[in-house]
């Protein structure tokens, strides 16, 4: 009987998957633009109540910038989502989107 040592693989490793960084990266990127921009938001407004003038108009216009803002986010993060080397920011955006919205949510419903 001969004790012969397993046959060695010199095969080099399989690519480290980047999905993981990048999707952190992009969370964190989405959650924190988002929270400046409602922050920012908010500021305006109440800026221009303090200023006495008319501000009907801006509720609309803020609205129609979030939703815009959205539609845009998703889009991008849909176009990232088939490119399979690109997934990650995908998935970044999304997760970041929710923790935003959670956020906020903590924000404005404490303050309510």
């Amino acid at each position: 009987m001969s004790d012969t040592p397993p046959p060695v693989d010199y095969a080099p490793p399989p690519p480290k998957s980047r999905m993981v960084g990048q999707c952190v990266r992009a969370a964190f990127a989405t959650a924190g633009l988002l929270t400046v921009a409602v922050v920012g938001v908010m500021v305006v407004a109440f800026a221009q109540g303090e200023g006495g003038g008319s501000t009907a108009w801006f509720p609309y216009v803020a609205i129609g910038g979030g939703v815009a803002a959205l539609v845009l986010m998703n889009y991008v993060a849909y176009r990232e989502y088939r490119n399979p080397a690109r997934r990650g920011y995908a998935f970044g955006i999304w997760i970041g989107l929710g923790i935003a919205l959670l956020i906020q949510g903590v924000c404005f419903g404490r303050v309510l």
